[in-house]
């Protein structure tokens, strides 16, 4: 992960040709997909190499150790994952004096050039990956973006807070964000963006899970974290201060951003592995531990089975990109089938199914419509402007006026100021033949655009024209 990074940092990246590098802005992200996310990985996984160069008596092993963790750093640097720099600067700040003491007894026997030119070694690897540092924030005005956006999430979820204190469930930011985040967050980020996450790990559980789960989130870093600090000087306290290092670390990036797969699974390791170095072993019944290892089991057949019907999923899909017409619907169905809890894929299944139905009003594909709708409904609960856009769409290609009106009025209580809501609308005036219905949503949609946009020559207004060329078509 860490060698992958050295070598996009040295710009010869075997798989370039795979990644859309460019959305990041030379930042180095590996193979974890995300830069934020690969700082995260970095800093669960470095205090254990740091763990391996302190144990090990070996000059020659001392340096390799050595090496790797100079490469994570520099790495870490080439994220430029502000969040995961400062957890690591508060980490080092808290150790200086340990670090001060180990070095003293590293440096014993070692001459004063070997020393001098490990330290110009160090200080040119850290410039190198500040190079990237400022050269992300001396390009365009990208600070002060990411952090005027995070202001307008973080107004957004006051908002959902005190709408509903006790939260809106898991992964349920998506559906909910648009009826609080405004058209303010089209100023820093795209016109065709959807909140899913706060970039806060706090703000998001409070958002999701309310002050309950709240506690009993941090209620458990927290226990663990003392629990792994007061183990530290038992035998093997090496193995409770890499967990602790790493869990803490993490957690502390976490305040500023969230996790992806790939860090979360890591960081659900260590928390994992620390509950089992820090538990006391309390003799049990043979039949409690034997059912607690049956369900365990059967948890991990649950979680493979899904993962499964998951991937076959997404292979259904993959295979009906490459097709066309009812071909490509056929393997949209087959991956809908096989896993019919992404909202996504139903999503984009019923707009290709709508799309040939406007073509061929065939009772097949009216069935399957009406089967793809229905499993919307069931997954959102009927809560999902998009799933009464669709059905809008659906009843306006099939002449039902009123009813299409209907279900696109009742749509934008949930997208009250979204830009895919009145592009949408305009699209469905079309099919409706309602030039005053196109007219009012134009209007609407222009209304939603930044200030920046309409200022002749600005930056805005020429990426914006660039990211979503269709927006000349309404001026």
């Amino acid at each position: 992960m860490v060698g992958y990074g050295v070598l996009q940092m040295m710009q010869i990246d075997p798989l370039s040709s795979l990644w859309k590098s460019e959305a990041f802005l030379g930042r180095i992200f590996s193979t974890i997909g995300h830069p934020n996310s690969l700082g995260q990985c970095i800093l669960l996984t470095s205090p254990f190499l740091g763990r391996r160069l302190y144990r090990t008596e070996s000059r020659t092993q001392k340096l390799v150790w050595a090496s790797l963790c100079l490469m994570n750093i520099v790495v870490l640097f080439g994220t430029v994952s502000r969040s995961a720099m400062l957890a690591l600067a508060l980490v080092v700040l808290f150790f200086v004096p340990n670090i001060l003491r180990w070095y003293r007894s590293c440096i014993k026997n070692v001459s004063k050039i070997t020393v001098v030119t490990l330290v110009l070694i160090v200080l040119l690897s850290v410039a190198v990956g500040s190079l990237f540092f400022i050269g992300r924030f001396s390009k365009a005005p990208v600070e002060a973006r990411s952090t005027s956006a995070r202001v307008v999430m973080i107004n957004g979820a006051v908002h959902m807070i005190q709408s509903r204190p006790l939260g809106y469930g898991l992964e349920s930011l998506s559906l909910v964000t648009p009826q609080f985040i405004g058209k303010d967050i089209y100023a820093y980020e795209s016109l065709t963006t959807i909140v899913d996450r706060m970039h806060s790990t706090p703000l998001d559980v409070l958002v999701m899970l309310g002050p309950l789960g709240l506690v009993m989130y941090y209620g458990l870093i927290f226990t663990l974290l003392w629990q792994l600090w007061i183990k530290r000087m038992e035998e093997k306290g090496e193995w409770h201060m890499a967990c602790l290092v790493g869990i803490a670390s993490c957690s502390i990036a976490l305040l500023f951003g969230f996790a992806s797969i790939a860090s979360a699974v890591l960081f659900a390791a260590l928390i994992g592995l620390g509950i089992g170095i820090t538990g006391s072993v309390v003799p049990v019944p043979r039949w409690c531990s034997a059912l607690w290892n049956v369900c365990m089991v059967v948890c991990c057949f649950a979680a493979f089975a899904i993962a499964a019907q998951w991937t076959v999923s997404q292979l259904y899909h993959a295979s009906a990109a490459q097709f066309e017409g009812t071909r490509a619907l056929a393997y949209e169905q087959q991956g809908i089938m096989s896993f019919t809890y992404d909202r996504k894929a139903l999503m984009e299944a019923t707009e290709h199914h709508i799309q040939a139905y406007a073509t061929e009003h065939s009772s097949e594909l009216a069935q399957s419509i009406g089967a793809l709708q229905e499993m919307h409904r069931t997954l959102t609960n009927g809560h999902d402007g998009v799933y009464l856009l669709l059905q809008s769409w659906y009843l306006a290609e099939q002449g039902k006026d009123e009813e299409a009106r209907r279900s696109l009025q009742n749509a934008k209580q949930y997208l009250p100021e979204s830009i895919t809501y009145h592009r949408t609308a305009i699209f469905i005036a079309g099919v409706l033949h309602d030039e005053k219905l196109a007219a009012m949503h134009t209007k609407e949609l222009i209304e939603l655009l930044p200030d920046g946009f309409f200022i002749e020559g600005s930056e805005m207004r020429r990426i914006l024209l660039k990211q979503h060329p269709w927006i000349s078509a309404y001026f």
